[in-house]
């Protein structure tokens, strides 16, 4: 239960570090926190950290610190009426495949592909998170539709990891889900709510989120799976369903 509680005040934070900051620094930095769970790992489980692993995580620290003197703290631009309505038809879309997903794959297809989604909506979160703006009392968040899309987008999200988790490679399932919740939203933040870098300094943000993510996936295949699906709560969801 602690760890869940962690998990949700996690989850919180990054949603507020989106009204000033741009999604693909945000989104690189919460990908990154496997390194935490790594840590964590060695020092309450005692489980070795290899010398592949210390290579990833020094990685690691390059590009967050990379992102964090590059990106252009500031709020994103105001969205269309088009947008909310894409982001409504992306929550039918991402719901329909996953619900569809089992019956159609399998093993690591199935989990993979279930990755990928949940990673698409745990994105789909901090679109929406980053559009709300910081300049909107709680009254009118409470009345956008995009806040509604918001937890669509997280319980679609929660649903289809476990799923994944539940269905194959959990390294697989992870990374998947990885990528495509950092690298979907980076790119939309960037072309229609004008996520932008410091002036001069976009070379930087640029080879600073490659190396994130990399070091990233990397980090996730060198560890092992039941350190990799997060905390003990959540240990015995990766074992496949027999």
């Amino acid at each position: 239960m602690a760890g869940l509680g962690l998990d949700a005040v996690g989850w919180v934070l990054s949603l507020l570090a989106l009204i000033r900051l741009p999604l693909f620094a945000v989104q690189a930095v919460v990908a990154a926190s496997i390194v935490f769970v790594v840590l964590f790992s060695a020092v309450v489980d005692h489980v070795r950290v290899t010398r592949q692993q210390l290579l990833f995580v020094v990685a690691l620290s390059l590009g967050l610190a990379g992102l964090g003197v590059s990106a252009a703290p500031d709020t994103a631009r105001s969205v269309s009426a088009a947008f909310t309505c894409a982001v409504w038809i992306s929550i039918v879309v991402i719901g329909c495949l996953g619900t569809l997903t089992p019956r159609w794959l399998s093993a690591d297809a199935a989990s993979s592909l279930l990755g990928a989604l949940a990673g698409l909506a745990f994105g789909g979160t901090a679109l929406c998170a980053r559009s709300l703006g910081a300049d909107r009392l709680w009254v009118g968040v409470a009345r956008d539709p995009l806040a509604w899309a918001l937890l669509g987008f997280g319980a679609l999200g929660l649903g289809f990891y476990a799923a994944a988790l539940q269905r194959g490679n959990v390294t697989v399932a992870t990374a998947w889900q990885t990528t495509t919740s950092t690298v979907a939203p980076a790119v939309i933040g960037l072309l229609v709510l004008e996520d932008h870098a410091r002036s001069g300094w976009a070379g930087v943000a640029l080879a600073a989120f490659v190396v994130t993510i990399a070091a990233t996936i990397g980090l996730t295949f060198a560890t092992p799976p039941d350190v990799v699906a997060g905390a003990p709560e959540l240990r015995g969801v990766g074992e496949p369903i027999r």
